[in-house]
């Protein structure tokens, strides 16, 4: 089976800017799992500039991973192995609202020894070992200072087949 990593495209202009503060410059985005569904709670509002030229894109990263509606529906299609929580975007300028998702997932520690770090520890060249991934369909992984999203090839065809805005897929390399 083949991997990719969802992640969003950072190049649009208009995307729509939140009012969330991030931990530390240093680590931009907080990585939420499974294992922390009792410590985040169902719903989140979260107010975002208000603008008419507002872009929303299926994937945003930061401060916390989110996805859009129409991308839990085909993850839904998939799997069940995901604790979803719900985040509200608000504009309150325009009186408008948009239903995101926080995807939390496990985290597996499917890492081929073949796999490459630069000096800072962040990952040069990622390679993942099928055999240790199982029947995950959607997972976090784990051994890496990136908080990256990895989705099977059975979702991004489907999601892509949907015309998501404002997303990129990348191939994980991968070995047997």
């Amino acid at each position: 089976m083949k991997y990719f990593i969802l992640s969003q495209e950072k190049n649009i202009p208009n995307t729509v800017k939140l009012y969330v503060k991030a931990n530390s410059p240093n680590e931009p985005q907080t990585e939420l799992l499974k294992e922390d569904k009792a410590k985040v709670k169902q719903v989140t509002m979260v107010e975002v500039e208000s603008s008419a030229d507002n872009f929303f894109p299926s994937v945003i990263e930061e401060p916390v991973y989110m996805i859009s509606d129409m991308v839990k529906k085909v993850i839904c299609m998939y799997t069940d192995e995901v604790v979803w929580k719900t985040a509200v975007l608000l504009d309150h300028g325009l009186k408008q609202q948009n239903i995101y998702w926080l995807p939390l997932v496990d985290k597996i520690d499917c890492l081929s020894e073949k796999a490459t770090f630069k000096k800072d520890g962040y990952i040069e060249n990622l390679i993942i070992n099928n055999e240790k991934i199982g029947n995950n369909k959607i997972f976090r992984i784990a051994g890496i200072k990136e908080k990256i999203l990895v989705i099977n090839l059975d979702i991004v065809e489907s999601v892509l087949r949907r015309f998501p805005d404002g997303m990129k897929i990348k191939e994980i390399e991968s070995e047997v």
